[in-house]
């Protein structure tokens, strides 16, 4: 990625500055309207992501919203994404480690080995349950 120009951090200042004095609702709305489609929320259904995911799906129910199943998520996460999945009737993203559980609590070699191409260059180690709807439109 580029370095950022002196026009964008100069756009970013003055809207950072916008932004101070509004509710939170406000700066989603904001956010909402400036980059949907192509803004998703990423949530790990703690208290917080809770209030966010209640936010956004009042002002704009269409947002994605994508989570990271580590396979070591405490049955009461997937009780509160169950939770919200049936009150908001949402599709929550669920992106996996392609490492096993197994490699992703053991030793360096065992990530190194599963994270290699081959060809000395590394790919991701995670991959999402189905496309991400926020692409390709």
């Amino acid at each position: 990625m580029p370095p950022a120009s002196t026009a964008d951090l100069q756009r970013l200042e003055h809207l950072n500055h916008e932004m101070e004095s509004q509710s939170p609702q406000e700066v989603l709305r904001s956010a909402l309207t400036a980059y949907f489609p192509d803004i998703v929320l990423a949530s790990s259904f703690g208290a917080e992501d809770v209030v966010l995911i209640d936010m956004v799906h009042q002002l704009n129910p269409l947002t994605p919203i994508l989570y990271l199943d580590t396979d070591f998520l405490f049955p009461e996460t997937y009780a509160t994404r169950d939770a919200l999945v049936k009150k908001y009737r949402i599709a929550p993203i669920q992106v996996k480690s392609l490492l096993t559980p197994e490699q992703q609590s053991g030793s360096s070699r065992a990530l190194s080995s599963a994270t290699s191409c081959g060809n000395g260059s590394r790919t991701s180690a995670v991959s999402s349950e189905k496309s991400p709807p926020w692409r390709g439109r």
